[in-house]
């Protein structure tokens, strides 16, 4: 039996900041390495820290390559305090004091199985100062304002992520389940000619989010797929406005779909038949009482099928999509048609073009159709239209492509056309 290896690494460097800037004197970036490769199960983990600007948080991936959750968390109705921006490169003037940990565990199981794990720690606190000096001139008189303002941003975050996949000839299926948890706080102070500005943010978010995925052959040349995404999103946010009042907004919201495909070939083409039926449902509220109750439910069968043509192919589909919206008790139900067409033609050796185009119905978030009126930043205020709604988002791209590969050379030329209503 092999036995695990471990192996580690250290890098660690140190140094002294020789201009006057918000932060420490002191800079450091340290890098610290664990590995372990055994029969059966691997390990990564890392530690690092850095003061020095370089951006180690956004080196925290998703570790199946591809967010699986992107369309289902969602987003905190307040916005974060942004460090100044200056044009200059960020890891050059950015005061940051960031720790970031991670452990990641890959297992082999029984039956071509293999379960990940992931999780992750990061703390992070980036300053900023910002100073403008504004004159006015006039044919009499000459005014100068002045601006200056100190920004302090304090990320906490947790997540941890587990993900099992088997892959056989039977069945390709995956199960990720991930959890995010964070405290994260901006300050702001500032003195302009008004006075004394203060500001304070609490855009925190929470969330769990589960997904499983099947695909297995049923027979000739059909396919089964099934998919079932579910999360759960939770949004305690504070923010001090340019009243002097504190706004508390918390958002909560869930979001569930599941669809079935079957995928054959018929007369030589192939032929899909997708279901689907998804939920939305969300909520506000300042902690007394109920702001909005908004929800959104959709039953959709999207026949498609891809015919092939001399020197290329037609993709069509029709998805038939029943949608019901509710807000605050009044409900609203519309029954559309969202057609999609692309072509792909091959024009000569060298070169071919791609042409599509779609046409869907997308129901707006809580955001848009809440009547309540939102502080999202300091001074910024919104209102949504109080009005059940949905956009018709019509998208065409046309794509030409021409390739030599003697020379190895390549191009491609593009035209994109969206619009809503």
């Amino acid at each position: 039996k092999a036995k695990a290896k471990w192996t580690a690494r250290a890098d660690v460097g140190a140094g002294m900041a020789t201009q006057d800037a918000p932060g420490c004197d002191m800079l450091a970036d340290v890098r610290l390495l664990a590995m372990m490769f055994g029969k059966g199960r691997q390990s990564i983990n890392v530690v690092k820290y850095n003061n020095t600007g370089k951006n180690v948080a956004d080196e925290l991936r998703d570790m199946t390559g591809a967010d699986v959750f992107s369309n289902t968390t969602s987003r905190p109705p307040v916005s974060e305090i942004k460090t100044t921006a200056t044009g200059i490169d960020e890891a050059r003037v950015a005061a940051n004091s960031t720790t970031m940990a991670a452990s990641n565990w890959l297992w082999k199981t029984g039956g071509e199985g293999q379960l990940r794990t992931h999780l992750s720690f990061l703390t992070d606190n980036t300053a900023g100062q910002q100073a403008t000096v504004t004159t006015y001139h006039a044919t009499d008189a000459e005014a100068v304002l002045s601006e200056d303002y100190e920004q302090s941003v304090w990320r906490r975050e947790w997540e941890a992520e587990v993900r099992y996949e088997q892959n056989t000839s039977e069945r390709y299926l995956t199960n990720t389940l991930r959890g995010h948890l964070d405290f994260n706080t901006g300050y702001a102070e500032g003195s302009t000619a008004a006075g004394a500005r203060r500001q304070r943010v609490e855009p925190r978010s929470q969330y769990i989010a589960d997904k499983v995925e099947l695909t297995m052959p049923v027979g000739g040349s059909r396919t089964l797929k099934w998919s079932a995404t579910t999360a759960y999103n939770h949004h305690p946010t504070r923010l001090l406005t340019a009243a002097d009042t504190t706004q508390r907004i918390d958002s909560d919201d869930i979001m569930a779909e599941t669809t079935l495909s079957l995928r054959q070939r018929i007369f030589g083409f192939w032929t899909s038949w997708d279901a689907t039926a998804s939920y939305y449902g969300a909520r506000y509220s300042d902690g007394t009482a109920f702001l909005t109750r908004y929800s959104v439910a959709k039953g959709m069968v999207r026949p498609s099928a891809s015919l092939p043509i001399r020197d290329g192919s037609i993709s069509v589909a029709a998805p038939l999509t029943l949608v019901s919206m509710r807000l605050d008790g009044r409900g609203m139900t519309t029954f559309v048609v969202q057609p999609e067409v692309s072509l792909r033609y091959k024009l000569s050796g060298m070169s071919d073009i791609m042409a599509a185009y779609s046409a869907a119905y997308v129901p707006q978030t809580i955001g848009m159709v809440t009547s309540c009126p939102i502080y999202t930043s300091y001074n910024n205020i919104t209102t949504g239209s109080g009005e059940l709604e949905a956009q018709w988002r019509h998208m065409a791209n046309v794509i030409y492509t021409v390739s030599n590969m003697s020379y190895g050379l390549s191009g491609s030329i593009m035209a994109f056309m969206s619009h809503n209503r």
